[in-house]
């Protein structure tokens, strides 16, 4: 589907970084991450958001009930829309097609995923999602890319 260019913009931001953290990646980026409650009216129903320009400021929005690596995966696929795409100034008005599913793949490839395809060989997407700890959602997405 020609996404080379996601991989090249992940591997510069590793390598100028040295990281993968979501939340120093955010840091060195200078993107506020505001812990909300889930039911937050900047959230519309959605665990987070990405605002490009709130008083001259870059946020993520994130709900304070998620955790771990959930947390972690959501806050990659915020800074994805941050990264990939600079003129969207809101991710709530972003396309739930093409424009989410690079920001999933965006994320997907900063978490540094290794499969084992002969553990995973006969998992479905469900198991693996939930071995790999990434939300069922974005990889059954991914799948036929």
């Amino acid at each position: 589907m020609g996404w080379e260019w996601i991989n090249k913009i992940v591997i510069n931001l590793k390598k100028n970084y040295l990281t993968n953290s979501p939340y120093e990646l955010c840091r060195c980026l200078n993107i506020e991450i505001v812990r909300v409650k889930h039911n937050y009216f900047l959230l519309y129903n959605r665990k987070s958001t990405y605002f490009r320009n709130i008083n001259n400021k870059q946020i993520i929005f994130i709900a304070d009930d998620l955790y771990g690596k959930e947390e972690e995966f959501i806050l990659r696929h915020e800074l994805g829309h941050a990264i990939l795409h600079p003129n969207i100034q809101n991710s709530r008005y972003c396309n739930t097609g093409k424009i989410d599913r690079q920001a999933d793949y965006f994320a997907l490839i900063l978490t540094d995923i290794t499969f084992d395809s002969i553990k995973m060989n006969e998992m479905t997407i469900s198991q693996i999602s939930s071995c790999i700890n990434v939300p069922f959602e974005a990889l059954s997405q991914l799948v036929n890319l």
